[in-house]
């Protein structure tokens, strides 16, 4: 059995970060939206669902659009996590949950995964393209996993 710790931190960004965190949701919430579109029409054209593998073959081909460039402006590993929630609701659709939902821009809860490349001090998050956080540390960042904002 997996058992799943959750850690809980105040973050205190400055305000050129939280127009930063407000592109991440804004970007996630897109990938999201997006994803779960594709996966619909995928399934009434073909009558079969879209591979995650072939889902993120999908998603790169759009990132290099010049239309699209503004995807790089936030981390990927954000962007492939999005992808990888998608596929995660899928899979608990098709197990007996409610239909993957598509995400509100004024939804009360926003948030975006950085697996990776998350560095800590006692009172201060780096998280990538966004740097250094500061934030109220109540105990120690664990070394594995990833970090949900």
């Amino acid at each position: 059995m997996i058992r799943l710790k959750a850690y809980k931190y105040r973050l205190k960004p400055r305000v050129e970060q939280i127009t930063q965190f407000d592109q991440h949701f804004g970007h996630v919430r897109f990938v999201k939206n997006w994803a779960i579109a594709l996966k619909e029409r995928y399934y009434r054209r073909f009558g079969k669902g879209l591979s995650s593998r072939r889902l993120q073959d999908q998603f790169v081909k759009k990132k290099k659009l010049s239309k699209y460039q503004w995807l790089s402006d936030i981390n990927s590993q954000a962007l492939l996590a999005a992808l990888m929630d998608v596929e995660t609701a899928f899979k608990k659709f098709f197990n007996g949950a409610g239909y993957p939902k598509r995400k509100k821009k004024y939804a009360a809860w926003q948030s975006f995964q950085t697996p990776q490349h998350v560095e800590a001090t006692t009172n201060k998050i780096k998280l990538p393209k966004i740097g250094w956080v500061d934030c109220v540390m109540h105990r120690n960042l664990p070394h594995n996993g990833s970090f949900l904002v």
